[in-house]
This record gives C-alpha cells, structure tokens and sequence, in this order.
C-alpha cells in the first residue's frame, strides 16, 4: 500500500475520503486507547496504509475524549491541544446567548470551533485563525451542528484584520509548550486584545479560571464573569462594552444561576459556628461574592478568610451546599477519633480550607470502623484550628431541581 503524506491538513483531507472514512470507522469498533494504540495500530494496518492507520486511530482516541464536551464528538475532528482548551458545549451555549440579539460575531482564534459552533445557533459568525489544520477542523465541525445564520472561514492572522463591531475570543493559555494562566503569557497576549479591540462594540473573552486578580484588577472596566458546570470552576469571562452587563457576576451552570454585584462585600465575622454551614459553589468564591452570598442569607463567616459561612437558617440555594452541624471542636486526633468511634462513624468525606491538616495523612489516622458517614471539614476560625462534623442537607444545584 502507498503511505499517504504526512502533513497535518493533509491527512485530515485523506480522512475524509471514503477510505479514511473506513478507516475512521474501523478504529472506532476498536475502542482504541493509548495504552493499546500499539495493539490496535497492529490491526488496523491490515487493512490501511500506516499513516492512514494511525490518523484514524488518533482522532477516535480524541472523539473519545471530545464526548465529555461535545453532544456530536463521534463526527467531529479534533487537535489534542485544541481539545483540551476548548470549553464544553454547554458552557459555550450558555456565553454564545450573549450574541444572540447581535447580526454578525467574529470568532478570534476560532480554533475547532467550540464556540463558532455555539454562536453560529444564534447569530452570524465569521470564524478566524491562523492555523489551517485547526480551521479546517472547525469547519468540519461547524457542519455537524444546526446553524442559525451563515458561517464564514477565515485563515487569517487577526491582527491583520479590521477589528469587527463584536467579538468573541479564546485566546491559547499556553506559554511555549506549557499552560499558563497569566494573560500576558497567552497567544495573543490579553493586554493585545484588548487594545486592539478597544473600539468594538462589545467584546467577551475566555481567560484561565485561576487567572490572577492582579491582572483581573487591570480591566475593572469590564465585567468579571465566573462559570462554574456541575460544580466544578470552568473559566473566567471578560465582557467588554455593551455586553457588560454587571461588575461582578457568578454564573452556576445547568441554569444558568447568577449572582450579580457591584462589588464584593463583607459579611459579618462571628466566633460561634451555628446550626447549618454553608460551602459556596467554587464560581461564588473564585469572584470573590462569598459575603455577598452570605449577607443574602443571612450567614456569618467564622473566619474572613475563609469561603465558608454559617447560619441558623437552613436555607437552600443553588450557589451553595448546605451541611447540619453535627459537631464541633478545636482539632485534636484523639478527641476527634473518640467521637467518631462513639458515632459509629465508618466512612468520612473530607473537606478543607484554611487548614494546615493534610487530609491524606489524616485519613488512615482516624481508623474508622462503623456504619455511619459525615463530613469534615479540616477549617480556621479566628481561634483555632478546627474540625466541623456534617451532614448534608441540600448540594447545591440539586436543591432547586
């Protein structure tokens, strides 16, 4: 057989022949992994040229890992990198609703098209990078999905372009070949983008979810937008101009859920930890909105520092999940074992914040043995290092379903 050429953009066209689409299909029964890509790559070889072969062994690995982002991974065609930095379907169909009032978004750093396919569903989308293979995939991409308007492709170094009225932009978080979450280490920098967008209408860009603060307090013109999926911190929004919408906004998704304030506040301190403990969703406490959240439901913080709150009131939220105090004491080993064998306590999940405690290390010292399960929380309140026992009451999203 005839190795095909084994040039990026090219192999990707040769997947897309009748032979490469065999060859994808072929991998895909094989339910290919890299630990046994050498096994399958064996097989398939039987029957494909070698970089056919291995083509189509890579992308059914990556289609197996888009799955966890993308409705339409098994059509799709991916980057490894690309993948990784791309946001899930369902926070880009969440941010993309931004546009949707909008005639035409240009798509900076389109890449394979996460959000090109997100924004195409509710407006016109001009999708623009500078790497062909990752263009190409998003155009294949783009295919897969219902369009709204009509999407056009442009393999173009943005910066050579007229700066367009509305801007969507995911800039590379990777400094050489390494993540970074500084924004003057993306490709293009955020300082870059900003400048050259500074007479657009409105512009929206992804950052790094751990983004410092002290390059988030540079742009204190724009809105600061936290996302959080199931629990889990995804990114960091920046909103420009007129899709500004508040200051400082905590969104919790499926929702969407959003907490909005103008600055964040403080809530009142106490040295009693009361009935119920409140631990914020990480978007809550990444935008610094813990006493915002606290003030609303009437909790107090046992220690300024730390993103949990207490309250008498039981009160669920879908920004939080809300424990019953069932003990707690200054942390000692002893005093904490003793109560969990008089407890009954065989499994713990354990928790922590403000604590010096490593929670690996402490886990076999506690020597459960019992039928009973709690949380602990390994916490400082402004006296001492502290253990609260808990109860799960409402996890968050749950408590509004």
């Amino acid at each position: 057989m005839q190795d095909t050429p084994s040039e990026p953009l090219t192999v990707l066209e040769c997947l897309l022949l009748p032979q490469g689409q065999s060859a994808l299909e072929t991998a895909a029964t094989l339910v290919p992994t890299e630990d046994k890509f050498l096994q399958h790559f064996q097989m398939l070889r039987r029957q494909f040229d070698d970089l056919l072969a291995k083509a189509a062994l890579g992308m059914a690995i990556l289609r197996t890992r888009g799955a966890t982002k993308f409705t339409h991974a098994g059509h799709m065609y991916f980057e490894k990198t690309a993948l990784e930095q791309a946001s899930s379907e369902a926070v880009a169909t969440y941010r993309a609703r931004r546009y949707a009032d909008i005639p035409r978004v240009a798509d900076w750093c389109a890449s394979i098209g996460g959000d090109t396919i997100a924004l195409q569903q509710v407006t016109n989308v001009v999708a623009i990078d500078s790497d062909p293979y990752r263009l190409r995939c998003a155009e294949l991409n783009s295919a897969v999905y219902p369009r709204h308007g009509g999407v056009e492709f442009l393999n173009e170094d943005l910066f050579q372009l007229s700066p367009a009225k509305y801007i969507f932009v995911d800039p590379s978080r990777r400094s050489g070949s390494k993540r970074t979450v500084k924004g003057e280490e993306y490709q293009p920098k955020l300082s870059e983008i900003v400048t050259f967008a500074a007479q657009s209408q409105g512009l929206g860009i992804k950052v790094a979810p751990a983004i410092p603060w002290v390059e988030l307090e540079q742009y204190r013109e724009a809105e600061i937008e936290m996302i959080s999926l199931h629990g889990e911190l995804k990114e960091t929004m920046l909103w420009f101009h007129d899709l500004k919408s508040a200051n400082l906004r905590a969104t919790v998704l499926p929702g969407p859920h959003h907490l909005e304030a103008e600055q964040a506040e403080d809530a009142p301190v106490t040295s009693e930890i009361h009935e119920y403990l409140y631990d914020p969703d990480p978007a809550i406490v990444r935008s610094q909105l813990v006493g915002n959240l606290a003030n609303q439901l009437d909790g107090e913080q046992f220690h300024p520092a730390i993103a949990y709150f207490t309250s008498n009131e039981c009160r669920p939220t879908p920004f939080a999940t809300v424990f019953r105090v069932i003990a707690h004491f200054p942390y000692h080993l002893k005093r904490l074992r003793a109560w969990l064998r008089e407890h009954n306590v065989g499994r713990v999940t354990i928790m922590k914040r403000g604590s010096k405690l490593d929670a690996n290390e402490l886990m076999p010292q506690l020597k459960l043995s019992g039928t009973a399960h709690y949380w602990l929380f390994l916490t400082q309140t402004e006296i001492s290092q502290h253990i609260i026992v808990g109860d799960l009451l409402h996890r968050g999203l749950e408590s509004v379903q």
